[in-house]
């Protein structure tokens, strides 16, 4: 049966624990596909019991074939309808604990798997090489280096980005290396997590163009007696910041989805060739490896506004050509400012403000004045706003040293100086400096789309 996957724009293959129960139902999965146009809600297309209790599925789009790791197993298909199992090659008596393998690329194109176990009981992660020509497993138990005297984490999952390896590991780990192998080093900050949770675990990250999501299982034990019992949650992030993030959310979908992958739809590509974004999952793709890469920029149509200077100000020589410009300048701050909190919600950020200035025609007079002071304060009110969430934000601002502070949006307006029209420029060049801070968010982060 034909699964139209070229309907959803991502894909995930992981498993569904619905059933789980202390004793033998514990480690209960379904191996699970499925489809999301927004990466955030998910619909099942198809559930493999076949597969048996197949646990944190992998999934890699090669020539042709979906490849499918998990632990501890190894399958191909090419129509999610019959599957050849293979071998997956990293059994080995003298490890314990062997979980989570994943496939990624290097800078060479050449595959690998990546997964985690235990030597006399001393947890590390590991490599090992995989031939997509001959379907073969070698050169296992490659041992990833970490600077760190105590290196934490399972579950590593590798990427390649603007230069540089990137490996996730459970905690919401974030490690930056130039070899795959390592050395690696730990980045900070690292997505957010919940102090008062169990952990977290089975980090995945989905890339395209410069928008990436990072998933992670949070560990809560709700299920009575299932330590291991959890929901899948997610922060969004670009790929020029890996060390920005938004704030925690849950995924959505119809079953409890727990460590999976995330993929572009190969079938999707194909129905929109001339979408550029990239495709992490991909064999021909190149977009996290460096020159080659593909990061889908040209796809996105800025709009982009410059901020113009209000020269005509200084030329202002009545009342009522002041109160002309003032009406002009609220009237693009309410455009810009309803643009900017629509557009900042792809990194997760929710700001619920709005400027609705009165616009005032006729011959000014006091309270025309007066309800112009009004718009004023109502605006600098909602810049002061706009800075809070923004700097409540994993994405806060970054000065020219690397240093973390905090956004300052105001327009102050000294209530003294109404009738004083040479004093308004001040105003008015502090309401253009906020629009451009609010755009250079934008642009840095991408999202002018």
């Amino acid at each position: 049966m034909a699964l139209d996957l070229d309907k959803y724009r991502y894909l995930y293959f992981g498993f569904d624990p619905a059933g789980e129960t202390p004793g033998d139902n514990e480690w209960i999965a379904k191996a699970t596909l499925s489809g999301s146009n927004d990466a955030t809600t998910w619909k099942v297309i198809k559930q493999f019991p076949q597969l048996g209790q197949f646990r944190d599925g992998f999934m890699a789009y090669i020539k042709g074939w979906y490849y499918i790791v998990g632990t501890l197993a190894m399958y191909k298909t090419k129509d999610f309808d019959s599957f050849t199992k293979l071998d997956i090659g990293i059994n080995n008596s003298n490890y314990t604990e062997i979980y989570a393998p994943e496939l990624f690329q290097d800078t060479k194109n050449n595959w690998h798997l990546c997964y985690c176990a235990k030597l006399n009981g001393v947890n590390a992660m590991y490599v090992a090489d995989f031939d997509p020509q001959t379907d073969k497993v070698s050169n296992t138990y490659q041992k990833i280096t970490i600077n760190d005297s105590n290196p934490v984490g399972i579950d590593p999952s590798i990427h390649y980005i603007k230069g540089y390896y990137y490996m996730l590991t459970a905690g919401n780990n974030i490690l930056k290396g130039r070899d795959y192998l390592g050395p690696y080093d730990y980045i900070f900050p690292k997505p957010a997590i919940d102090p008062n949770n169990q952990w977290y675990e089975a980090p995945e990250l989905l890339v395209d163009g410069v928008n990436m999501w990072f998933y992670a299982d949070r560990i809560d034990g709700h299920v009575p007696g299932i330590r291991d019992s959890g929901y899948m949650v997610y922060y969004t992030g670009n790929i020029n910041n890996m060390t920005s993030w938004s704030m925690q959310r849950y995924v959505k979908s119809d079953i409890n989805m727990r460590h999976g992958s995330f993929m572009i739809s190969p079938e999707w590509l194909a129905e929109h060739p001339d979408d550029s974004h990239n495709n992490s999952g991909t064999d021909d793709d190149n977009s996290n490896h460096d020159d080659n890469s593909n990061s889908g920029n040209d796809s996105y149509q800025k709009d982009t506004f410059i901020p113009k200077p209000f020269t005509g100000l200084q030329r202002c020589s009545n009342a009522s050509t002041l109160l002309s410009v003032l009406n002009s300048v609220y009237q693009r701050a309410s455009s810009d400012i309803d643009n900017f909190c629509e557009k900042v919600e792809l990194l997760g950020i929710e700001i619920n403000e709005k400027f609705n200035p009165a616009v005032f025609k006729g011959s000014p007079d006091l309270v025309y004045y007066r309800n112009m002071i009004k718009n004023s304060l109502a605006l600098d009110k909602v810049f002061e706003n706009i800075a809070l969430e923004l700097n409540n934000s994993a994405f806060k601002k970054l000065d020219d040293n690397g240093e973390f502070g905090n956004y300052e949006f105001y327009c102050r307006w000294n209530a003294t100086t109404i009738l004083e029209l040479n004093k308004y420029n001040d105003f008015i060049k502090q309401v253009e400096d906020v629009l451009k801070q609010m755009n250079d968010f934008l642009n840095f982060y991408e999202i002018n789309l």
